[in-house]
């Protein structure tokens, strides 16, 4: 596909710094982050400073998080789970925006 791994990184604070310095194409987040900020404060920090498509990757598909997560206008998500998604949800959890 022709993409490289910059980095590893499982902070926020690390990303942001990470991201303002480095040229990122496409960034995997996940929700659960060590450290003060989680994935969705981390990912509203970076949309501040760079356009950088941001995918979500989460063992979490309760409501609270994907809202959440929603508002920092991610690019998609892919979620972390071995049992089939009920059809209302697998809309919202699996709708990307085509940019």
């Amino acid at each position: 596909m022709g993409y490289q791994v910059l980095e590893h990184i499982d902070n926020g604070q690390d990303a942001i710094c990470f991201a303002e310095k480095e040229q990122i194409d496409l960034i995997l987040m996940d929700i659960m982050l060590e450290g003060d900020l989680d994935g969705i404060q981390t990912a509203e920090k970076i949309h501040l400073i760079a356009n950088i498509p941001i995918i979500f990757l989460t063992a979490y598909s309760d409501e609270r998080f994907l809202k959440r997560a929603q508002v920092t206008d991610p690019f998609g998500y892919v979620l972390k789970l071995f049992e089939e998604l009920n059809n209302s949800r697998r809309g919202l959890i699996f709708s990307a925006r085509t940019r």
